[in-house]
């Protein structure tokens, strides 16, 4: 039997089968950011401890969002999956899409789907725009849907996911999708689920064929950082500042050193008008990411709305230096030099 299909330099999919023949196989797609075609795919190692075999779609273009897979894949992969008594669906981000935009093709029985998105061409979701100019066909449609198959969406209902959710219960009969929410969770929702310990739990059950399990966050959030983040970002929005900083603080101390964290620590205390300690944050995220020109961007401009504009000038010479974007810092210079001759001509 052949083990490997290959839909092109950049995706393929290959059949994983233990010694001993499971009863029971789950297709995974890798997510947005894979940077490999070897290996057991999305989850393989987890999936097969649990006694899965696999077929695995793995994908390294960013940009394809799995619209290059044809009816020569599907018929491939159903060649393998319909000698099964079990067949299920697994991904995370665009992978979580691609589990879902299959499963009737495939004829899967459940799918998990964390942090789905439906469309990445929505006028209210940007975060994939630059992707949204190769998406030539339809991504998502209710023929695509199977009304054998049980859809579980974890997502954070707490972000523009939710929104995406929103959409795939307009076409999915409401007996067979099921939420998981995990607010302020970020996306995709899986490190979180796993820092609170109940991934392998969720996983297991669902794709196993037995629903949702009992789980819990409970007394567990503070195990992920990528909650902290976004619950402390959440409460600067609504300018709890003191309670932002209070969770920030739990983040650097409980969790490995991130230049994203210190950034935020920045913020939180510009906003509490402590430009003295702001200031010390910023350039350290900046020492952490050199090359993160949004971080020293927002640093160098408030560097020069407090005066000190030859220092925000230096700043962005040496992100230059050290392979930072050249054409946005040196539209962050004409800003910090626009903001020098105002404070010229303000002493006139």
């Amino acid at each position: 039997m052949i083990n490997k299909f290959t839909i092109s330099d950049s995706c393929v999919v290959e059949y994983f089968c233990g010694e001993k023949k499971s009863d029971k196989i789950c297709v995974t797609f890798t997510e947005r950011g894979n940077r490999t075609l070897g290996g057991l795919g999305f989850g393989g190692e987890f999936l097969r401890n649990q006694g899965f075999d696999i077929v695995a779609v793995k994908n390294i273009d960013d940009t394809c969002w799995y619209q290059n897979i044809d009816a020569m894949c599907v018929d491939f992969i159903k060649s393998i999956t319909k000698q099964y008594s079990l067949a299920c669906g697994y991904g995370s981000s665009m992978g979580g899409y691609a589990a879902i935009r299959f499963a009737a093709e495939l004829e899967l029985q459940n799918v998990f789907a964390i942090s789905p998105l439906y469309d990445i061409r929505f006028d209210w979701d940007r975060r994939h725009e630059s992707d949204a100019n190769q998406i030539k066909s339809a991504m998502m449609h209710k023929c695509f849907i199977s009304n054998n198959c049980n859809y579980f969406i974890a997502y954070d209902s707490k972000s523009q996911d939710a929104r995406h959710f929103d959409e795939y219960y307009k076409i999915i009969d409401s007996s067979k999708i099921f939420a998981i929410r995990a607010p302020y969770a970020g996306h995709p929702v899986g490190p979180f689920l796993n820092a609170i310990g109940e991934l392998v739990n969720i996983a297991v059950s669902i794709l196993n064929g037995r629903g949702e399990p009992c789980w819990t966050s409970a007394g567990k959030k503070r195990r992920s950082k990528d909650y902290l983040y976004n619950i402390s970002q959440y409460c600067m929005i609504i300018e709890k500042y003191d309670i932002s900083l209070k969770i920030n603080n739990i983040l650097i101390d409980t969790h490995k050193a991130d230049a994203h964290w210190f950034m935020q620590r920045c913020k939180i205390l510009m906003n509490l008008q402590r430009s003295d300690e702001a200031i010390p944050e910023g350039l350290r995220a900046i020492e952490m990411s050199p090359i993160n020109h949004h971080m020293r961007a927002y640093v160098c401009l408030t560097m020069a709305k407090l005066g000190r504009v030859d220092e925000a000038l230096q700043l962005i010479d040496q992100g230059i230096e050290r392979g930072a974007d050249s054409s946005a810092l040196a539209r962050v210079r004409d800003g910090v030099l626009a903001m020098r001759d105002q404070i010229v001509r303000s002493r006139a």
